[in-house]
């Protein structure tokens, strides 16, 4: 992996992957990482949200800009990110710390529950990033039991060779009463929304491309969500 400085801040990119992209002050990211800002803010009244995976706290720009002002916990093993973060984003960033440590490790330890979970987490594999084999067994289970009443984990999946997308996301859904996915037309990642209680697909989809628009990101319009069959 390496660290691009841009005029806009930084992009921690993997071969033709961007795993992260840091503003120089909060807005879009114009990725994925606006709708799981967005998301954040619509469901919960996040006050303490569980950050798995952090690179360079590429999620933090699109979460302040809409004015989320939560307590961010973060895991990440490989923290080489922070000091760019740090940086970069001192100014604005608020209230985040960040652990090296393995993540359903450290999420297991969290006495504290949360209003959100976010499983960012990734791995580099030649030219290009996959899920870690734990963001499909441990953490889904995990993450539904560190929320609070109310809350809900935001899982950011990417097609895993060997599985169909709608069996992963059956499987990641199965601790939820409930899910929606979310999928990106100009994106491989899908999102999966888990929660006690959810919006239906087509309100959801409408409040998160408004509060999308509101913050100028590029992403509105650019994906759909709908209801996940859970697995058992």
């Amino acid at each position: 992996m390496k660290w691009i400085r841009t005029r806009r801040g930084a992009r921690l990119v993997h071969g033709r992957s961007i795993v992260s992209t840091l503003p120089a002050r909060p807005g879009p990211t114009h990725s994925v990482f606006d709708l799981l800002a967005a998301a954040t803010v619509l469901l919960t009244d996040a006050r303490r949200v569980a950050l798995l995976g952090f690179a360079a706290g590429g999620s933090l720009a699109p979460l302040r800009a809409l004015g989320c002002t939560a307590a961010v916990r973060a895991a990440d093993l490989d923290t080489s990110g922070v000091e760019v973060f740090r940086e970069i984003a001192a100014g604005w960033a608020g209230d985040v710390k960040v652990a090296k440590a393995e993540a359903s490790a450290w999420l297991r330890r969290q006495r504290t529950p949360f209003d959100v979970v976010i499983d960012d987490l990734s791995i580099s594999v030649p030219g290009d990033v996959r899920k870690p084999e734990v963001s499909f067994t441990a953490i889904p289970a995990l993450a539904a039991g560190k929320l609070l009443p109310g809350g809900v984990a935001l899982l950011n999946l990417l097609p895993e060779p060997g599985m169909d997308m709608d069996a992963v996301l059956s499987r990641t859904a199965a601790p939820f009463a409930e899910a929606r996915s979310v999928w990106f037309e100009d994106w491989e990642n899908q999102f999966l929304i888990g929660g006690e209680r959810l919006p239906e697909p087509a309100s959801l989809q409408r409040a998160l491309d408004a509060a999308l628009r509101r913050m100028g990101s590029k992403l509105a319009g650019g994906f759909r969500v709908s209801t996940v069959k859970r697995g058992g």
